[in-house]
């Protein structure tokens, strides 16, 4: 407890309007009429305040710490599948001539420069996750240091100031969904060498991904709905291994499909499309089913034939789930791509009001 420089005495009141701390006698010579607590009360309650500032730091530092970690886990994979990739790239070039080298080279500084530019937006959040979490840190130490004193005017002045130093530099990190591009393997055509190397394709330019767990059998469903062309689609995959089923509480599946799905309420659209199931160790085995299908995805009060879905059902479902040929990855996924050449949307179809 402090001494009043005026009394020489312990300071064991504080004066709410003159924000301060006085001893008994001040309230004699000049703070009538003002309003008084007790100097112990008020610095619990400063040190509560301190306290719950603190935890917030620390939860700030270890979500800040995560975020550190899931940004360099995603720049590493981003480097092994920018190296997946190209690796194929090499692969299609060593086959032709020597004249497609320089489109190769082309294609594969597609890849480089669309992950190096992912790699500095990472490097840039990295830098700012780090350099909050180092002032949070230093934040927490004056917290700390502040909590052990007994200094009422001290705490009274540095609390505000410490409150809203934290304010200003605490703000949240969202970590993007980054995805390298991938390589689309080509026939080899000598009238149109560049061409037939393949392409590079962003995720969501005209197609779009999904995994699906070939051991977790009963996990097969994908929510998420996919952009093309302003059109949402969503992909379902009921592929099952026969020998599992067998073992498990479905002893016949009748419908082992594959579905490509219209998301988009109220639209009527044309759309020409291939399905690919990804063959991991050699593209030119995957497996391709190419169509032309007028969807419809309307509400009616009437039975109407479900034109929403199209659905491939695979000639040999253990053929592909089998991991010796190929169509298993090193997670135990297939890996099924939706290509669209034309999305034509014919109509906004309006519900109709009753």
């Amino acid at each position: 407890m402090s001494l009043c420089p005026e009394h020489k005495t312990d300071s064991e009141l504080y004066c709410k309007d003159c924000n301060r701390t006085i001893c008994y006698n001040c309230i004699k010579t000049g703070h009538h009429g003002h309003t008084f607590r007790n100097v112990k009360d008020v610095e619990n309650e400063l040190k509560i305040i301190l306290k719950q500032l603190e935890e917030s730091i620390q939860t700030k530092i270890a979500s800040n710490n995560s975020i550190v970690d899931s940004i360099k886990c995603g720049r590493s994979t981003l480097r092994q599948q920018s190296d997946v990739e190209c690796a194929k790239i090499d692969q299609k070039v060593e086959k032709v001539s020597q004249i497609l080298q320089d489109g190769g080279e082309k294609l594969k500084l597609k890849i480089r420069d669309s992950n190096l530019e992912q790699t500095k937006m990472m490097t840039e959040m990295t830098t700012d996750v780090e350099q909050q979490t180092r002032q949070m840190a230093e934040f927490g130490k004056q917290i700390s240091e502040m909590l052990n004193t007994n200094q009422l005017e001290e705490l009274l002045n540095k609390t505000p100031k410490l409150k809203q130093a934290i304010s200003d530099i605490d703000k949240d990190f969202v970590v993007t969904d980054y995805a390298c591009p991938r390589f689309q393997d080509g026939a080899i055509d000598v009238e149109s060498l560049y061409k037939q190397i393949g392409q590079v394709h962003r995720k969501g330019d005209d197609r779009f991904e999904c995994s699906f767990d070939v051991v977790n059998q009963y996990k097969y469903g994908q929510a998420t709905h996919h952009e093309i062309q302003g059109v949402l689609w969503n992909l379902d995959c009921s592929l099952m291994n026969r020998n599992v089923q067998q073992q498990g509480m479905w002893k016949v599946v009748n419908n082992q499909n594959i579905i490509l799905r219209l998301v988009s309420p109220d639209v009527s659209c044309k759309a020409n499309f291939t399905l690919k199931i990804l063959n991991t160790r050699d593209d030119s085995k995957s497996l391709t089913e190419t169509c032309a299908y007028e969807f419809s995805n309307r509400f009616s009060l009437l039975y109407t034939p479900n034109r929403s879905e199209y659905k491939w059902n695979p000639q040999d479902p253990d053929y592909i789930l089998n991991p010796e040929n190929g169509f298993t990855n090193s997670d135990n996924k297939i890996i099924i791509q939706v290509i669209f050449s034309s999305i034509d949307i014919t109509s906004h179809i309006h519900k109709q009001e009753f």
